[in-house]
């Protein structure tokens, strides 16, 4: 018999989860590093992308991962407007 390799598990968003947590862990550590940089609190970071204060917190604590793509997107787009606005202000 052939031993049959099971492909990489995909999650709920369809994306590898393997390949992409270091990736999402990425993100999150830059949206920190600018959240921190506006002097944001949680709380209101997580008003502006639309989750609650104890998801963001979780995401932050390394507890858990954003999986929806819709919310990575809106993460993304976070990062590039504020870091931009960052830049300006030096």
């Amino acid at each position: 018999m052939t031993p049959v390799m099971e492909e990489p598990r995909a999650d709920a968003v369809g994306f590898d989860v393997q390949m992409d947590t270091v990736t999402v862990r990425e993100k999150i550590k830059r949206l920190k590093t600018t959240r921190q940089a506006l002097s944001w609190s949680e709380e209101v970071c997580a008003y502006h992308l639309g989750v609650t204060y104890s998801t963001l917190n979780r995401w932050e604590r390394g507890e858990s991962l954003p999986k929806s793509r819709a919310v990575l997107k809106a993460i993304d787009q976070f990062i590039a407007r504020h870091s931009k606005e960052q830049v300006g202000r030096r």
